[in-house]
């Protein structure tokens, strides 16, 4: 058992066995919000905003200052949290509650944090012009 979820069972004397090849794909990053959530309070809810992107371009990316990264906006649920808010496609996503997208960080990672029903803030670049959208994350 890896320490850190020795730490994890530590008080609790959970058995977190799990098969070797079970969290090969999952980013640590992920694992660090996730197990906590799900040892205390059972499933986690995973918040989405009704929408498909992509991360942007070299050439996106390179117009933005510090080299910050994006996620342009390809699908968008006509029902979906993204365009009851007022996003479009093509609308190029560059910050979620003020904080600027690392460069290659993926959105789903990015929204770990929020629940369904949490109302967040998303810049964005559209026409090239920023924008602020207000949204009520939905359930992914």
């Amino acid at each position: 058992m890896l320490p850190e979820a020795q730490e994890i069972a530590g008080a609790g004397g959970l058995d977190l066995r799990v098969a070797p090849t079970a969290a090969r794909g999952i980013p640590a990053s992920v694992l660090r919000i996730v197990t906590p959530r799900l040892m205390a309070r059972g499933p986690v809810l995973r918040a989405g905003l009704g929408l498909s992107s992509k991360l942007g371009t070299e050439p996106q990316r390179n117009q933005l200052a510090g080299g910050a990264g994006c996620h342009l906006i390809v699908k968008l649920d006509p029902q979906g949290a993204g365009a009851r808010a007022g996003l479009r496609l093509n609308d190029l996503i560059l910050r979620i509650e003020g904080e600027k997208l690392r460069p290659h960080c993926r959105l789903t990672d990015v929204l770990l944090p929020y629940r369904p029903g949490d109302t967040i803030r998303i810049g964005i670049l559209r026409a090239g012009k920023p924008l602020t959208i207000e949204l009520e994350v939905e359930r992914r």
